[in-house]
């Protein structure tokens, strides 16, 4: 089993469906995709902190996308 760190999950419910735009390394990467979109594309996302297992860490709660697959959602 991999070591477990965190990533960035940027996420919105529209209607009955989830949308997901991805999955980011730090918060601020996250919030400063979120903050370039406009009109109503840019409406209800919102990032949360969610554990992984699976991708290597870079540093201290900021996981590398260059770890070995699978990465799994704790």
């Amino acid at each position: 089993m991999g070591s477990m760190t965190v990533g960035w999950l940027v996420h919105r419910v529209k209607g009955d469906a989830h949308e997901f735009l991805g999955i980011y390394q730090t918060r601020e990467k996250a919030e400063a995709d979120i903050a370039v979109l406009t009109g109503p594309r840019s409406e209800g996302w919102k990032v949360q902190g969610v554990p992984f297992i699976g991708w290597g860490q870079a540093a201290p709660g900021v996981f590398s996308q260059n770890g070995p697959p699978p990465l799994k959602l704790v």
